[in-house]
């Protein structure tokens, strides 16, 4: 973790940049993956309250 940190500060500026860009770009794919999960998850939800309420009507 220390090794890390000293390792970014002797490193140039831009590789900080690309670090906070691969933050980011992280982050972003988190979340599209979660969008991703709920969609399935909401689509698979809503077939089966449709089939199951469907079935009482």
């Amino acid at each position: 973790m220390v090794r890390g940190a000293c390792l970014a500060k002797s490193l140039p500026p831009s590789y900080d940049v690309y670090r906070l860009n691969l933050a980011v770009f992280l982050v972003y794919m988190i979340i599209k993956y979660i969008e991703m999960i709920t969609a399935v998850l909401f689509k698979m939800f809503f077939n089966w309250y449709s089939s199951y309420f469907g079935a009482i009507e």
